[in-house]
């Protein structure tokens, strides 16, 4: 294998830059504070212990700010609108070491009016395969939204959902299988 050309021998392979290259730690780390999209991570206790750069942006405050909140929680500890039940995701990320996926509807601080967003909370493992943290990463889907919201409103007839469950009675939609409405 001929060194730096992509082999398992090569330094970038290793994790050792090499000579005057920054370590591969070093650039995962800065990798992942460049992300243009909002990361968190989250302990045991459901607090926040990591954010990146974006995450900031997005929510308007200070890596300092917002570190020690819980999910949905702005610096202040007041709850984020339309972000409520990102909490009860990180604890549920927890207990099934599942990811869960969760959309919500909030206003940015780096944006113009309320946005969809689609939330994947995932379990971060470590070398024994032990969930050591819940990572967030969410992915802006208004414009997804707005066209599935438009096409409801077009529709004829209800459109089924996964949500709703159907009566034997008919061939529409009448009870929501969560709460029975």
């Amino acid at each position: 294998m001929v060194p730096g050309a992509g082999g398992h021998d090569s330094a970038a392979a290793t994790g050792t830059g090499g000579p005057g290259e920054p370590d591969l730690a070093e650039i995962k780390r800065w990798a992942l504070e460049q992300l243009p999209l909002p990361t968190a991570l989250y302990n045991r206790q459901g607090l926040r212990v990591a954010v990146n750069t974006a995450t900031s942006r997005t929510l308007g405050q200070s890596e300092r700010e917002l570190l020690g909140q819980r999910a949905g929680r702005s610096g202040a500890g007041q709850p984020i609108k339309g972000l409520e039940d990102l909490d009860k995701a990180v604890e549920q990320v927890w207990r099934s070491g599942k990811t869960v996926q969760l959309e919500a509807h909030f206003h940015p601080a780096n944006a113009p009016g309320t946005q969809a967003w689609l939330f994947s909370l995932y379990p971060v493992k470590d070398s024994d395969d032990e969930t050591c943290a819940v990572a967030l990463a969410p992915a802006d889907i208004t414009e997804q939204s707005q066209a599935r919201d438009a096409a409801l409103v077009m529709a004829p007839v209800p459109l089924p959902s996964p949500l709703w469950k159907r009566n034997s009675a008919s061939r529409y939609p009448s009870n929501c299988a969560l709460c029975g409405c």
